[in-house]
């Protein structure tokens, strides 16, 4: 009798742990899963940020020069309507950024972050409008 009774303890304690183990997991996986997010985002906030001044227009204001040395990172150009006009390393622009997003961009005038896949590799866009006279 008493040995039922432990065996069955013994169950219900080791289901209870591995679910805790299991919750305590699947949170932990989250939390860092935001906290790297929220790193490469900063990272690509200084990217912008310096890259943005680093940005050439010619005075037709139909090319731009835009700098490929960020690592990681990469810079394309588009126009307001989501034309591709700078592409610097030669990547697929229109499956890695959708130009829906562009247009929204440029129409709200505020940035956009989306979290894109493309065969396999996640992609961080962020989407900011700039205006030159």
């Amino acid at each position: 009798m008493f040995s039922d009774a432990r065996r069955q303890l013994t169950v219900i304690y080791a289901s209870a742990g591995v679910i805790l183990f299991g919750l305590l997991a699947v949170g932990i996986y989250f939390v860092l899963v935001a906290a790297l997010d929220r790193e490469i985002d900063v990272e690509i906030e200084h990217v912008l940020d310096e890259g943005i001044d680093l940005v050439s227009f010619d005075p037709q204001g139909t090319r731009l020069d835009v700098p490929t040395a960020f690592g990681p990172a990469f810079l394309f150009g588009f126009t307001p309507e989501g034309t591709l006009i700078s592409n610097p390393r030669d990547l697929p622009a229109f499956r890695v950024v959708p130009s829906t997003a562009v247009s929204a961009a440029a129409s709200t005038g505020e940035g956009v972050q989306l979290t894109r896949t493309v065969d396999g590799e996640r992609f961080r866009l962020h989407l900011e409008p700039v205006m030159r006279g």
